[in-house]
């Protein structure tokens, strides 16, 4: 988990870090590393052109990976738990009707993955 594009962490309230990343291959993991791949051609970085990528799929984040329930903002380092996302890689109208999705996401809970260290934390 990260904090990083502003635009998403205000957004979400994590964004994806890419420090530890892990591609499941499949065509949507394709289609998307392609639209990711073009956007840090762009921008020239990799994480945010991976969160615009997602963000540009109509990425919501779901209470668990089994419930369906959207979560109005994920939990950046105070998460506990592993928060699992959604995004449409087709018609992005579609995505906004309950169309199929296409790609998950599963962001790590950040007590056990810290992106940041310090000295209070176990992980220091």
């Amino acid at each position: 988990r990260g904090s990083f594009p502003a635009t998403q962490y205000k957004l979400w309230g994590a964004t994806m870090c890419m420090g530890l990343i892990y591609f499941h291959s499949g065509p949507e993991t394709l289609a998307f590393v392609e639209r990711a791949y073009r956007m840090v051609q762009e921008s020239g970085d990799d994480q945010a052109a991976f969160n615009g990528a997602l963000a540009a799929s109509k990425m919501h984040w779901l209470q668990s990976h089994d419930s369906g329930q959207v979560l109005p903002k994920l939990e950046y380092e105070t998460s506990t738990t592993t928060s699992v996302g959604e995004a449409w890689l087709g018609n992005p109208e579609l995505a906004a009707e309950g169309g199929l999705h296409g790609l998950r996401v599963a962001l790590l809970p950040h007590h056990k993955f810290p992106r940041r260290c310090d000295g209070n934390s176990a992980a220091a």
